[in-house]
Parts: C-alpha cells; structure tokens; sequence
C-alpha cells in the first residue's frame, strides 16, 4: 500500500467522538440562546404585569383607600391632632359630623353658624354649613346661597369668587319650594335678567337657559 493510502485510511479511522463534537457545541450555543430569549422576556412581562395599574372595577374606592391610610383613631371615629387643629373648613365638617349623628339634624343650627362663620371672615366653613342645610331642604339657607350667587346682589368675599346664576336659579328653587319669603320673586328677576341677556345675543345665557330645569 503507498503512503498515500495510508494517509486517506487513518483519517478515516478518526475517533467518532471527536468527529462530531462542533456539531454538539453548536447545538448546544443555539439552544442556551433560544432559551435565553424566551425567559428574559417573561421576566419582563411578569414585572411590568405587577407594576401596571388595577383595571377601574379592580381598585379599591376611595372610601376605602381613605380608610386603609387613616389613623386608627380616626377609624374609630375619634378625631386626629390635625383634625383638630383644622384647616379652612374644618370646624364646619366637624360640626356638620355632628349634626348628622342626630336625626333629624338641627339645620337652624347650621344655619345659625354659617352666619357667624360668615361674618368672621371664615368663608370655606360658611358655604360648607349653608350648602349641607340647603340641600336638605332648610330654606333660609338656600336662599342665602342663592343672594350670594345671583349676578345682582353677589358681593366679593361672600361664599361665592364669581357670579354664578345656574346656582341662584338652582338655590332659590329650594327657597320657593321651602316657602321663603320673596323667593319667587328674586326667581322670577333672575330668569327675567337671563333671558334679556340671552335675546340681545349672549351666548353664556343661553347655555344658562339650557341648563334650566
């Protein structure tokens, strides 16, 4: 036999083992970065997934929020440091808290103490007291939020910043409906100015007109 089969024959001969192992490293880089790929971006989605926001009819109400993050104390009922320093406000909430634990509630009361607040300056507490009277029907103080919103006797520094007629038409309702005196009267003159305004081409009362009920 020459040298050159020779030759030809013992690379035949190679070890099986070796003759297949770059296929087997190949295999094995390719199926590390197939895995590699799929779990990084699981990873990320599990994440973002805790991260993300509860969809609205998963979230907790604020009623519930607000009682999770209160004191203890003030879960009881009790009232906190803060609370009774209070703020603008405050006083007429906590007073407001109490009336509500008697039924039925002294709105003459409330009324009585929207006028003090309101002559000390403390309009927050003021508005707050003469709107939770009002809207439970207590005439004197509807008709006084009314007074305070109506563009001809609104006054700065009272319980409203602005004139405010769809809050007169809506208050001074409550005020016929109570059978305050002159009520219907100041009604009537406020839908009369409204209407006037709105035929001479004002485009805010007629969206006030609209509105009316």
């Amino acid at each position: 036999m020459s040298e050159e089969q020779d030759i030809s024959i013992s690379e035949s001969e190679e070890p099986a083992g070796k003759k297949g192992s770059p296929a087997k490293a190949i295999i094995i880089v390719v199926v590390v970065t197939i895995l590699g790929i799929l779990l990084v971006p699981g990873k990320k989605r599990e994440k973002d997934a805790e991260q993300a926001p509860l969809p609205p009819e998963q979230r907790p109400s604020l009623l519930e929020q607000g009682k999770q993050a209160a004191p203890a104390g003030e879960q009881a009922g009790q009232s906190t440091p803060a609370q009774a320093e209070g703020g603008p406000g405050a006083a007429a909430r906590r007073l407001i808290a109490e009336l509500r634990s008697k039924q039925p509630p002294d709105l003459a009361r409330a009324y009585q103490a929207a006028q003090r607040f309101e002559s000390e300056g403390k309009q927050d507490d003021a508005y707050l007291l003469y709107f939770y009277a009002a809207r439970a029907g207590h005439g004197p103080s509807a008709m006084r939020l009314a007074r305070a919103a109506d563009p001809k006797t609104f006054k700065e520094g009272g319980p409203f910043s602005a004139p405010d007629a769809l809050q007169a038409n809506k208050w001074y309702s409550v005020a016929v409906a109570a059978g305050v005196e002159g009520a219907p009267e100041a009604l009537a003159a406020l839908r009369s100015a409204v209407e006037q305004r709105a035929a001479r081409g004002d485009d805010s009362a007629r969206r006030i007109m609209l509105q009316w009920k």
